[in-house]
């Protein structure tokens, strides 16, 4: 259990102490990632910057992940629970373009015109506050991994052991400082868990980049 997303920020902080002086680049997942990434980046010394992936949710639980949109609008989809559920194709390629507007949307938000940094040639870590499906973070990897850079390490305060074990197939590391068996959800594991909000995520990227100036 963590007491919040801070904690969870320093507790992964410190299991990502050799990374302190590599010019490591932190991404976070918003909204709830960038809490715990700005406590990672502030550690040990890195840029911290965006990216966003979206999950693709089931018509009947929109909640419930059964693939995701990545930064660049591919997706990707469990083909074992599409037709578990006999959900269309069209359902799929419907809501990805949905998902994929409102990617647009926030990156305009917490961005502005600022072009997002290379990953190229750089150890990049990929920071949220937790994993469920792993489906987002899966896009993100993939996505990442076409800028060639010199290494992916996925760092989580939480998720189920499958799907780190998932996630260490694709990753070059993957950090993950809980692994509950029964997991049910992200929520569970934290004692405070507000609603991370837009204006929020802006403050804390307005922040970061003065600290760093």
């Amino acid at each position: 259990m963590f007491t919040d997303r801070k904690d969870a920020g320093r507790q992964l902080a410190g299991r990502l102490e050799g990374y302190r002086g590599k010019k490591a680049l932190v991404l976070a997942i918003p909204r709830g990632g960038i809490v715990v990434a700005q406590e990672i980046a502030k550690s040990i010394g890195a840029d911290l910057d965006l990216i966003i992936s979206r999950k693709i949710g089931a018509p009947s639980d929109p909640e419930f992940a059964i693939g995701a949109v990545g930064p660049d609008r591919s997706f990707v989809v469990d083909k074992k629970i599409v037709a578990e559920l006999g959900i269309s194709k069209e359902y799929v390629e419907r809501t990805a373009r949905i998902e994929a507007i409102e990617i647009d949307r926030r990156m305009m938000r917490y961005r502005s015109s600022r072009e997002p940094p290379s990953a190229r040639g750089r150890t990049v870590i990929v920071v949220d506050d937790g994993i469920a499906t792993g489906h987002t973070m899966k896009t993100i990897v993939d996505f990442l991994r076409g800028q060639r850079p010199k290494r992916i390490v996925v760092a989580v305060p939480v998720a189920p052991r499958e799907s780190v074990a998932e996630l260490e197939r694709d990753a070059d590391e993957v950090v993950c400082l809980e692994m509950p068996r029964g997991f049910t959800a992200i929520g569970n594991h934290y004692e405070s868990f507000p609603q991370v909000g837009d204006d929020e995520v802006v403050n804390i990227m307005g922040k970061h980049g003065k600290q760093r100036g």
